[in-house]
């Protein structure tokens, strides 16, 4: 009796394996099908295919797919739905990606819907209390400067990404960036100058970022008078020595020198494709970026679309210094 018991629980075990099994086939194959009509713009179908994947696999669903439905549903012109999903993730799964849902164009059509902005404050309040912060004044003026900052580089490049790099309108977008970046630096420093870094109980990790990012995107003399302040942050674990590499490197190369971690990357106005600008000893990069908490960079390259090669750099780099001579 005991056998066949055990016998009976371990079929019944393996059954709802198999069937559990086809079911995430089945659901990761409609998602697949809607993701693939988002890609090719649609979205009203893309939407539904992921509707029906909802509905027939509940028990598969997860909030990635929740989120790129309700991008699909917002760019079919159905701002209800979209909503729907949204909220839910908002309040169900507690969401907290303030930034990136704030600055994702796939949702700039639900910006001046109703339940927008108190979409936001559900999900700026997951964010702050993730981040173990209290609101205030400094953290609100700091999620504003973040999504100025990342939400105009998103602009910039969808725009890029349609018109290329010299077209009129890629020009009015940078001009907008600049103008933000600028205006962004103004608040900052005077919240360095008058209270100093704030502490992350104040402002959070990602308000820390805020800081540097208008720091690493301010001017040389911004730059170069800020330096010892960011020193400082990375000194009282504010923020990750990784920020610190990638404003020196930029600040390096505006001083007409060569950078040392290898963070900044610049396009050949002759073939369009991207590359690593000049860098010290480039055959050791990777040790000096082990030490401030930086991945390789030949992952770090991927995104770029550069494959890492020593010799190319020396090489791609003496050819552009040599016709910068000339």
């Amino acid at each position: 009796m005991e056998i066949k018991t055990l016998f009976l629980a371990a079929f019944c075990f393996l059954l709802t394996t198999s069937i559990f099994g086809q079911n995430q086939e089945k659901y990761a194959q409609l998602i697949e099908e809607a993701s693939s009509l988002f890609e090719s713009k649609d979205y009203l179908l893309s939407a539904e295919k992921y509707k029906a994947a909802f509905e027939q696999f509940e028990e598969q669903i997860n909030t990635r797919d929740i989120y790129n439905a309700a991008c699909a549903y917002a760019l079919a012109n159905d701002p209800k739905s979209s909503f729907d999903l949204l909220f839910h993730l908002a309040n169900e799964a507690q969401y907290k990606n303030y930034w990136h849902i704030a600055t994702d164009l796939d949702l700039k059509k639900l910006h001046n819907q109703e339940g927008w902005s108190e979409l936001m404050e559900i999900i700026r309040h997951n964010k702050n209390e993730a981040e173990g912060i209290q609101r205030n004044e400094i953290s609100d003026l700091l999620d504003e400067i973040m999504l100025k900052d990342q939400g105009g580089r998103r602009e910039y490049r969808a725009i890029i990404a349609v018109h290329g790099y010299e077209a009129t309108e890629t020009e009015r977008v940078r001009r907008q960036v600049w103008l933000s970046d600028s205006l962004n630096v103004i608040k900052v420093t005077n919240l360095l100058d008058s209270l100093g870094w704030p502490s992350l109980k104040q402002i959070g990790k990602p308000g820390s970022n805020a800081i540097f990012l208008t720091l690493q995107h301010g001017d040389m003399k911004t730059q170069e008078e800020y330096l010892p302040v960011l020193r400082k942050a990375v000194a009282d674990g504010k923020i990750a020595a990784g920020a610190l590499a990638l404003l020196e490197d930029r600040l390096s190369l505006r001083q007409g020198k060569r950078q040392v971690y290898g963070t900044q990357i610049a396009r050949d106005p002759e073939t369009g494709e991207n590359y690593v600008s000049p860098l010290m000893e480039p055959e050791k990069v990777n040790e000096r970026r082990v030490n401030v908490g930086l991945k390789p960079i030949e992952e770090y390259l991927v995104k770029y679309g550069i494959d890492w090669d020593t010799e190319k750099h020396k090489a791609q780099i003496k050819k552009i210094e040599s016709n910068d001579k000339n």
